[in-house]
């Protein structure tokens, strides 16, 4: 695991970036293989159900990720994470330099989600890590990340879970990120004890296979930036706050968003008792003639929780 970030990254040219290849939306079944990802592991298989990666024998940690990146955006998947005490199903954005936002399924905890968020790989401590309870019906959920300039928010299914601002005091994502989707062991007993006990506890390999299944990506890249250079500035090194002004409402992100059907052939859920809805301004129009605005988003009003301390073995 690397804990700190490197001191140079080459340049990324136009691609590199989503919005240069595909416009600033992209959607992927995951139905079978894509250009889009690349990975070096075996135990990945497509079906109609989506990309399933699987812990077959110990030591087996899959994991893919897009060949492509974007500069703040929305990224939202279909997950049904992997059942078993000290699995890990991870949903993260990451980049060259270790800026991550992360999403962490535990198999043996399924009534609850862990987001956190990493600046240049810093682990000095791990309070930016929160569990939130969600559903724990065992089917696929839809987890969403979006990053823009001024905030980071997770959404699970369609609801508001969390927001941290960019003036929070363990700083802010600043640099290009690829999507990625990985499963491990974080129970194996070679591991150290503090994250065993964050994972759940043991793996029992008795019980493979493990299974984490993904489908129906949408990806929506808010900057049209072709070219980047860390130079460690976060008004140069990130699209700014009017660019992603400027291109958030071109996209069809309202569709997404409403209680109708949206592209994922996907609809919006009811939320359950643990919910409040708060009030959002939204455009009066939108670009997309079969979309319904919303008027308001649903803020999930999670239970007072210690965050559990964050570990990453890739």
């Amino acid at each position: 695991m690397t804990t700190s970030s490197p001191s140079w990254i080459p340049c990324k040219s136009n691609s590199s970036f989503f919005a240069p290849n595909f416009g600033p939306y992209l959607y992927e079944q995951l139905t079978k293989p894509s250009v889009l990802f690349e990975s070096t592991h075996e135990n990945l298989q497509y079906s109609d159900e989506g990309l399933s990666l699987s812990i077959n024998t110990r030591g087996d940690s899959p994991h893919i990720k897009t060949q492509l990146f974007m500069f703040h955006g929305k990224v939202g998947v279909d997950i049904r994470r992997a059942p078993g005490r000290g699995i890990v199903s991870a949903f993260y954005l990451i980049s060259d330099d270790l800026d991550e936002i992360d999403f962490e399924l535990l198999g043996g905890d399924t009534d609850q989600v862990q987001t956190n968020f990493f600046i240049k790989g810093n682990v000095s401590n791990y309070e930016r890590g929160m569990d939130h309870k969600i559903n724990p019906e065992p089917s696929f959920h839809r987890y969403e990340i979006e990053w823009t300039p001024h905030h980071i928010r997770w959404y699970v299914d369609r609801f508001l879970l969390r927001e941290v601002p960019h003036t929070n005091p363990h700083g802010f994502p600043t640099s290009p990120v690829n999507i990625n989707f990985s499963l491990w062991a974080g129970g194996d007993s070679e591991l150290n004890h503090w994250t065993i006990q964050w994972a759940g506890g043991y793996t029992n390999y008795d019980e493979v296979p493990f299974t984490m299944t993904v489908r129906n990506l949408v990806v929506q890249d808010y900057s049209s930036k072709t070219s980047y250079c860390i130079n460690g500035s976060w008004n140069t090194s990130s699209a700014d706050a009017s660019e992603v002004a400027a291109v958030v409402p071109q996209l069809c992100s309202s569709t997404l968003d409403s209680g109708t059907a949206d592209k994922t052939g996907l609809s919006r859920s009811t939320p359950p008792a643990t919910f409040d809805t708060i009030s959002k301004p939204v455009p009066k129009t939108s670009p997309c003639s079969t979309s319904v605005i919303p008027t308001s988003i649903t803020r999930y009003k999670s239970p007072a929780t210690k965050p559990r301390p964050f570990f990453f073995w890739y």
